[in-house]
């Protein structure tokens, strides 16, 4: 065993068992530091902010009310389980308005994780290009948006106040409303 320890005790591998030290805490360091920043959770939902003309949680006029237990169910259950996505520290979360079927039609929010404030888009739903004629959607819908930008882009049509518009429509988010394309919800 002695013979051992002097054959570790050399300088050589004293320079190497520190690095090899030095290296597991800082490892353990910033495993640590990963592990509370896992933990870290987004605030839990406090209520939806409507900046245009409303009725307590709709667009004046809407048939979509985002504080009905459905639209509150499925903004806590993205807070629960999903990570900012939109705008630095925002879920920008889809919520389904139709059942499946030919149609397919999403209500839009944004909720911040740092406040737990909801924010919806000023629409009641968008869609895929709708054919006007027959009210069939012939191409499906394209949603962009990034955690490093503050707008949101959707191509294909969106639905506001009784009227379906086709074309490519861009928000902007403020951090208190959404400006840029208008709808019906905004004037």
């Amino acid at each position: 065993m002695s013979k051992f320890l002097n054959h570790v005790d050399t300088p050589m591998n004293r320079i190497f068992l520190a690095l090899v030290l030095s290296f597991s805490l800082s490892a353990g360091i910033l495993s640590s530091h990963a592990n509370e920043l896992a933990t870290i959770s987004n605030h839990r939902f406090d209520r939806v902010e409507i900046a245009y003309a409303h009725d307590e949680c709709s667009f004046q006029y809407s048939p979509i009310d985002f504080c009905d237990e459905r639209h509150v169910s499925e903004i806590k259950k993205a807070i629960n389980q999903s990570t900012a996505n939109f705008n630095g520290h925002y879920i920008l979360l889809k919520i389904q308005e139709w059942k499946p079927s030919e149609y397919y039609g999403n209500s839009l929010v944004a909720i911040d994780t740092l406040t737990g404030i909801v924010y919806p888009l000023p629409l009641d739903y968008y869609t895929g290009e709708v054919n006007m004629k027959n009210a069939r959607m012939v191409k499906k819908p394209k949603l962009k948006f990034s955690l490093k930008s503050s707008e949101v882009c959707i191509d294909g049509s969106i639905l506001a106040y009784h009227a379906t518009i086709n074309g490519r429509f861009c928000f902007d988010f403020d951090g208190e409303k959404f400006t840029g394309s208008q709808t019906e919800y905004m004037h």
